[in-house]
This record gives structure tokens, sequence and C-alpha cells, in this order.
């Protein structure tokens, strides 16, 4: 029997342009730039920025390197325990130098809590989020 040991790890604040969250659907692309988002628009969007902090959990999780930067727009930001990064390639080397010495039978799950996703216009958002971490 594994003993779980809740750690708390991090907050994580991504700025990250809405792109990088993925294409919004075409039926919920307003017609004008200039137009004040709708309230489904920014729905999709916090659903789509939420979906990225799942997919980089679950990268981590199964320590995916190769997919980790699919997680980050090009200019993404990602800050943890003093502690800045920019950038996929940057983000994923630091976690391939901080995990290099695990062993494979490391475990450890991300719990993502207390997100929020704020949309700054139909190219930007900024999310923040505390993540408890249980290594085992």
């Amino acid at each position: 029997m594994s003993r779980l040991a809740p750690t708390i790890a991090a907050a994580i604040a991504l700025a990250v342009p809405t792109a990088a969250c993925a294409q919004m659907p075409a039926e919920t692309e307003s017609t004008s730039a200039e137009a004040p988002l709708t309230l489904a628009e920014i729905a999709t969007i916090q659903q789509l920025c939420g979906n990225v902090s799942r997919m980089y959990a679950r990268y981590l999780d199964d320590k995916d390197w190769e997919n980790l930067p699919n997680a980050f727009a090009e200019d993404g930001v990602w800050e943890v325990l003093g502690n800045r990064m920019q950038g996929p390639e940057e983000i994923q080397g630091y976690w391939k130098m901080r995990t290099a010495d695990w062993t494979p039978t490391h475990g450890r799950v991300h719990q993502i809590a207390n997100e929020v996703i704020e949309v700054i216009d139909r190219d930007h958002a900024r999310g923040t989020s505390t993540v408890f971490i249980y290594f085992f």
C-alpha cells in the first residue's frame, strides 16, 4: 500500500495568448475585432485555457517532455518557486533538469484548484491557480 503525501507546490501564473489555448470554434468568433467579447466567447476562451492547464499537469505527471511544450505559446510565461521561464523550450528544459534524478517509480499527481482565467481580449488571457502535488 502506498502512502500519498500532499504537498502544496506552487501557484502557476500563465500569461499566454488565447491562440495557445486553442482555436476558438468558428461559431464563437466575432465579426469585428473591435466588438466587445460576448459571454459565449469569454466562456469558450476560459474553457480552452483551462484545458491547457490540465494538459500541462498531465504532461508533467507522465514525464512527457516531448509534448510539454505544446501546453505553452511561444511567448507564454510560467512562474513557480521564484523561477520565471518564458517559452516552451525554456520550460521544457527546466523540467528535464529538475526531474533528471527522479527514479522511474517516483510518482506524482497534480491537482489544480482555484483556477481563475481572466480574459483580457480575443488574443490574450491570464490564468492563475493553486496546484497540489501528491508524491508517492
